[in-house]
């Protein structure tokens, strides 16, 4: 009894670890880069989201979601994110300098150590 039970402990193992291996070598094989033409469809893809839940968005605080915004629109210099994230800093960056957040969307903000 003792025997199957560690025997099929050690399938069930064996096989945890080949699916594991499997996973990191699909996570890390060599895949082609996109193209420019992949990047602005994706971009402008994403542009359409913002513009189709921008009411919802600005009503919500996700440091995480707007500091990918503002990179964005820092990299891209597209007016409309620009304009989006100019909307939301005033509503929740300046209004809240206490917050903890607030170094993400200051270049050179003062962060106590």
């Amino acid at each position: 009894m003792f025997r199957k039970l560690a025997q099929g402990a050690a399938l069930l193992l064996a096989a945890i670890g080949i699916f594991y291996g499997y996973l990191v070598w699909q996570n890390n094989r060599q895949v082609t880069d996109p193209d420019a033409a992949a990047f602005r469809h994706s971009l402008a893809a994403a542009v359409d989201w913002l513009e189709r839940n921008e009411g919802q968005l600005l009503t919500r605080n996700n440091p995480m979601l707007w500091r990918m915004i503002q990179r964005s629109a820092e990299l891209t210099k597209d007016p409309y994110l620009q304009d989006l994230f100019a909307t939301y800093r005033a509503r929740h960056v300046t209004a809240r300098r206490a917050r903890i957040w607030y170094p993400l969307f200051v270049e050179h903000a003062w962060v106590p150590v």
